[in-house]
Parts: C-alpha cells; structure tokens; sequence
C-alpha cells in the first residue's frame, strides 16, 4: 500500500485507485517521442495495469500543438523561434531568462487552478506529479485539497537551467520553489542514486521519503520482426557490416562527436564497421560536416529523426550500443531499450550507470577518452561482448519494467 508521510510515522494506508497524472511543463506534450513523452506514457499505462483509473492533466497538451497553435517559448514554431533566436542577441541573459520565469509563474497559477478544478470533479485519491522549474502549483493544490501527492523528480531543475539558459535575477526562487516541492509532498521518486544525493542536499528531511526508480521498459515488449530488420538492414546496405550504433535525441551533451571520433579512428583498416547514428537534434549539421572532415562520411549513416514506435528496429541492427555521454543524474531510458534487445552496451561511468549497470558484467562503462578501446575491446572478443549482453538482457526483464516502477512507487501488489 502507498503510505502516507513518513515511515517513522503511523500513518493510516490509503489504497490509490484514482489518480490525476498531472505534468506542469507548458510546452511539454505527452505525444512527445523523446525520453521525457516515453517516460510519462509508459508509467501512466503502468498505473492502469496495476488496476489504477489515471486522468492525466498534462498543461503542455496532449499532442503536438499545429505550428499556428505553438506558444511562443516552444521550439515547434520555426518562425517564432527564428525570432526569439534574433531577440535574445539584444537582450542581456539576466533580463531574458527573468522575464521566462515571469510568464512561468504566471503559468504555474493557471496550472493550480485547473488542477484544483479537476480534483473539485474527479475526487482523486492521489496526485502524481512530473515536477517542474518553479512550479509549486501540484503540492499546493494537493495541500489545499488535501490530496496525497507525489513528486516524480527527473532533474536538478534550478541548476539544470542555470547550466543549459542561464542567470536571471529570480533564481532563488527557483530554489526556493524546490524546496517547497520537497517539503510539501509525501513522496519523492527520482531516477538515480545521484539525485537522490542531491534531493538530500537541498532538503534533508526529504531524504526520508524519496524512492529510487531507474527509468525501465515494457514488461511486454517484444522485439522486431526479423523481416522489418533486414528490410531496413537491406535499406541502408547494410549486408555483412558491424554496426556501432546511438539512438535517441542529439544534443552537445551526449557527445555523439566523440563516438564519431572514436569511430574515426576505430575503422582503419576494417571496411566492414559502420556508424549508425538514428536521431535528430540541434548540432545534427555540424556532427555531419564532423564525419565528412574526418574522410569517414561514407561510413557513417545519420538517419535524422525517427517515430519511436520503430525506434527498436534501428536498435536491431546495431551490434555495440553507444552512449558516449551522459549528465550526472539523470537515467537514459535507451539503456534500458538496448538492453532489452540484448545489445552489447557502451556507456559513461557515471553514477546513474552505476546503479544498474555492473562494470564488465552488463556492460562496458568508460572515462573519457577510453570509448576508442571500448569499442575496440567488443569488436575483438565478440563471447565476451555477448556474455554481457545477455546478462544485462535478463537484469532488465527482471528489474527493470515500468510495471515494477509503478508498483514500487505505489507500493502496490502486482494483480494478477
């Protein structure tokens, strides 16, 4: 049973059977084919698999806003981002980003009053919450209405945005926000051993009270059919190649360069290795003009963006899965989609890897500089690549489904 408070405290247990899934990010959709729509749609379905009626409240809207329809913050909109891209050029950060985190708070007491609305009509037992930069208007309104609330944390959100936007002149309120988030809710879940740290850092109390749930896969999913593998192997002329692959969104952090520089170096002398890089994101152009300056263009296959409903059949065709790099906290859901298609994994050694990965057992976990004899180390001793594969293959079917996420946040028996 899902428990209210802390475990220190007797609590009467409270069986979650209606549940608002409520997602406060303006501009996030739950359609979304990246990690973050993946993460949100797969642990609603969970929810209901477990027995539970879920109505989500997600304010960024269902699907994709039409490009006529697309708030202006959004990076759907060419036209409008082209000219918020000239804008920001005039206007100094601070006065920029303080100005975001106004309309932010604006937004966050339109997402209270909805939500509040919707707990007025659905009377629901729990409020499940995808936290938010600046948001408090979950664990106000399940305060006010005095529904329980959980906080699902995916990120460091005020340092997050220092990092990737920049300064304004409201960022203790970020902090402070969070800080209320932590305070006011019954439960926080996070993805990795390293935010939990963190969350206990921010607010100690909150340690007691936080869950560790590493991001997961369908307890049903099913692999490809052979025959769409070999028509999308035959597509790419892929016949009798070794296949070094990345999947997933590109952006500067998850350092596609340096497996493309490792590559680079990798395949003298072996005409049979080949890069396959499936995914679109802002530095796309610049990593092609990076393999062509390479003289490897001709080995290196970029897909651009791809529907992740047959994002596992690209995964099919890869031998070495690659996650060149990662943040500190957060748990890549593509880890866990090359595992369950028994894929030899590469990633960083880092602590969120750490927590389901064991080093040279389910995989091969690199500082930087190392992905070159990494790679080189699974093309040579393919048994050993296989061995590992196969264990971590089996850790994620057994630990790792969004069933047994849902199940261990809820602390609810599995229905049989």
């Amino acid at each position: 049973m899902f428990q209210n408070a802390l475990p220190c405290t007797p609590q009467p247990e409270i069986l979650a059977v209606k549940i608002i899934y409520f997602s406060p990010h303006p501009n996030l959709y739950l359609s979304i084919p990246s990690g973050p729509g993946v993460h949100m749609r797969e642990m609603i379905a969970a929810m209901e698999l477990l027995g539970h009626e879920v109505i989500p409240l997600i304010m960024g809207g269902l699907d994709a806003p039409k490009p006529n329809e697309a708030p202006e913050s959004s990076s759907i909109h060419p036209t409008k981002n082209s000219t918020k891209a000239r804008m920001k050029r005039f206007i100094p950060t601070r006065v920029w980003q303080s100005a975001k985190d106004i309309q932010l708070l604006r937004f966050d007491r339109h997402s209270r009053r909805e939500l509040e609305a919707l707990i007025g009509r659905e009377k629901p037992d729990l409020i499940y919450e995808r936290a938010f930069y600046l948001s408090t208007a979950g664990v106000r309104a399940a305060q006010r209405t005095g529904v329980l609330h959980v906080l699902e944390m995916n990120a460091p959100y005020p340092e997050e945005r220092r990092a990737m936007e920049g300064k304004g002149w409201l960022d203790f309120l970020g902090r402070m926000n969070e800080r209320t988030q932590l305070r006011l809710t019954q439960r926080v879940v996070v993805v990795s051993t390293a935010l939990s740290d963190y969350v206990a850092r921010r607010f100690e109390p909150a340690a007691r009270k936080t869950v560790i749930t590493p991001n997961a896969v369908r307890s049903d999913f099913e692999p490809p059919s052979e025959a769409a593998v070999e028509a999308l192997r035959k597509s790419f002329n892929l016949d009798g190649k070794y296949i070094i692959g990345f999947i997933g969104s590109i952006f500067p952090y998850h350092g596609v360069d340096r497996l493309i520089d490792a590559f680079g170096r990798l395949r003298i002398g072996n005409d049979q290795l080949m890069l396959l890089i499936a995914g679109d994101g802002e530095i796309l152009p610049q990593l092609q003009s990076y393999a062509h300056s390479l003289g490897i263009a001709n080995r290196v296959i970029f897909t651009g963006r791809i529907p992740h409903a047959i994002a596992a059949t690209y995964i099919a065709l890869m031998d070495v899965c690659v996650m060149p790099h990662s943040n500190w906290y957060g748990s890549p859901v593509k880890v866990f989609e090359y595992g369950a298609l028994g894929k030899t994994i590469v990633a960083p050694d880092l602590s969120p890897l750490r927590d389901v990965i064991v080093p040279d057992k389910h995989g091969i976990l690199i500082h930087d500089g190392d992905l070159h004899a990494a790679l080189r180390t699974c093309i040579n001793d393919p048994d050993r690549a296989k061995r590992m594969a196969l264990a971590f293959q089996t850790k994620v079917f057994a630990e790792h489904t969004w069933r047994h996420m849902a199940e261990r946040v809820l602390e609810l028996p599995i229905h049989k």
